[in-house]
């Protein structure tokens, strides 16, 4: 099987995914406008989403039969998921040790500060913010983007699929 579509939106998808948690950066929701950036970050989804169609319709073009798998359709978007998790965890990598450091400070500091004023007792916020700094530990966090990532493309990729394979009507 011919895997360059996959490596091409493999990597397309991860560097449109950083462009976008670096446009954040430089627009401040990771460090002075935090609220909005808890929100923004969600809409990161769209980019896999509308990359995995386009790139399953060029499997689906590509194929010298003109058909394209349900089966076949999730095994491409699953590489094409393998790829953009490597890209992410590359690129978080440098994100928490080179371009933004302090991110995990900041992070604690504005959820510290989030909980304070919702009322929390400064022992359960303690505690929190003890498991809190631990799950967000750059081992941790590579982890989870990576198998976040895979998660996220295998559920992408067996919605999208059906839509891309579907046959239409003529007329």
């Amino acid at each position: 099987m011919n895997w360059q579509i996959e490596l091409k939106w493999g990597l397309l998808t991860g560097l449109a995914i950083s462009l976008w948690v670096l446009t954040e950066f430089f627009l401040g929701f990771h460090s002075t406008r935090m609220d909005l950036g808890e929100i923004s970050g969600y809409f990161s989804g769209l980019i896999p989403l509308a990359t995995y169609a386009l790139a399953l319709k060029e499997k689906k073009n590509q194929l010298t039969d003109g058909g394209l798998t349900f089966t076949n359709g999730v095994i491409s978007g699953l590489a094409i998921t393998v790829v953009t998790g490597l890209v992410l965890v590359v690129f978080f990598a440098l994100y928490n040790t080179v371009i933004h450091p302090e991110y995990t400070e900041t992070g604690i500091a504005w959820q510290t500060a989030k909980l304070k004023s919702q009322g929390y007792a400064d022992s359960t916020i303690t505690r929190f913010m003890t498991d809190y700094r631990q799950k967000i530990g750059l081992g941790n966090t590579l982890f989870m983007v990576f198998f976040g990532t895979l998660a996220q493309g295998a559920l992408i990729s067996m919605v999208v699929t059906p839509f891309v394979i579907r046959k239409r009507k003529k007329g």
